[in-house]
């Protein structure tokens, strides 16, 4: 019997809706310093031989400079992460921005980033729970 996810590796790591690459340029945004961190010291899923990486994004938003006003607050979010802010994401994180290179990705529509269905809501944590974890484990058993 191959050895579990949990058997082979040291953890894992769930990313829910945060900063997962961003321009240098934007080290200074709320949770930029930390990610700008992160990507020095360890780029993407650099411990994926000991670690489960699983990165989930919400795609509600798309961002629009002329659209209704969550468009517009979305689009200057978006644009200040990744520079492009007509683009889809949670309404604060741009879909590209919340993925990491190298994990287990889940885009999840419909899901926000701190207003109405959110990552941490009830209905929404088994969608990436399941699909973060258990997944993974499958696709660890598989040699993917």
């Amino acid at each position: 019997m191959e050895p579990t996810c949990w058997e082979k590796t040291e953890g894992s790591i769930v990313l829910l809706g945060g900063f997962a690459s961003m321009p240098a340029l934007y080290d200074w945004l709320h949770g930029g310093i930390m990610a700008g961190w992160i990507n020095r010291c360890c780029p993407d899923a650099a411990f994926a031989d000991r670690v489960c990486y699983t990165s989930v994004a919400g795609r509600l938003v798309h961002g629009s400079e002329t659209g209704l006003a969550q468009e517009r607050r979305a689009y200057v979010s978006y644009s200040r992460i990744c520079g492009d802010g007509n683009v889809w994401g949670d309404g604060l994180i741009p879909v590209q921005s919340a993925l990491l290179r190298g994990a287990q990705e889940i885009v999840l529509h419909g899901v926000a980033h701190f207003f109405g269905r959110w990552y941490g809501a009830a209905a929404v944590i088994p969608l990436w729970w399941h699909d973060g974890l258990i997944k993974r484990e499958e696709q660890v058993r598989q040699g993917v």
